[in-house]
């Protein structure tokens, strides 16, 4: 009886190992399936969204002190100005989506070629400013609208901008913010 105990336990221990191997087998095979899956039939999407997806400088400028006079008035503050840019590397048709934002924001830009002329010449992944301090309607169209796909690499970027409570007297007295001009830049 013992000789036939042993023949069955060798039988079972076999057929268990079996199984375990075609089940290892099926596994690695859907494995293989689905990864043949991602990277062939999905691959582009998916290349796509890691384009997108990428680590990415951001430069934030620093906001400056509000400044007081000797009764605590505020003689110059800070105010949020919303700049338009656009990012090339994320673009497709950069042209075509300038026209497109000239139009839907009614942003006026007068000189495209020019603007054309300075994004081509800046890096890929440097944001190009399209227009400064857009107004409160046209910041929300574009959040509104910011998944589709004439938006693809249009950003309001949050600037800055000194506020004189005087208006522009003193300005040259308790300090500016500005981008310097390109007349000025060929002087330097």
């Amino acid at each position: 009886m013992e000789p036939r105990l042993k023949s069955s336990v060798q039988v079972d221990w076999k057929l268990r190992l079996s199984i375990i191997i075609y089940c290892i087998g099926v596994s690695f095979l859907i494995i293989i399936i689905r990864l043949a899956y991602l990277q062939i039939v999905k691959g582009d999407i998916y290349k796509n969204f890691s384009e997108r997806n990428r680590i990415a400088k951001i430069w934030i400028p620093a906001t400056r002190g509000i400044i007081y006079d000797r009764f605590d008035r505020i003689i110059v503050d800070n105010r949020a100005s919303f700049n338009l840019t656009i990012t090339k590397a994320y673009v497709k048709d950069v042209i075509k989506t300038l026209e497109f934002m000239n139009d839907f924001l009614v942003l006026g830009i007068e000189n495209l070629d020019r603007l054309i002329d300075k994004i081509a010449v800046s890096p890929r992944y440097r944001p190009v400013v399209i227009e400064s301090d857009i107004s409160r309607e046209s910041l929300a169209k574009v959040e509104a609208y910011r998944l589709s796909p004439f938006f693809d690499g249009i950003n309001v970027e949050v600037v800055p901008v000194r506020n004189y409570v005087s208006g522009e007297i003193g300005a040259h007295l308790l300090g500016y913010l500005g981008e310097i001009n390109e007349k000025i830049m060929k002087i330097m």
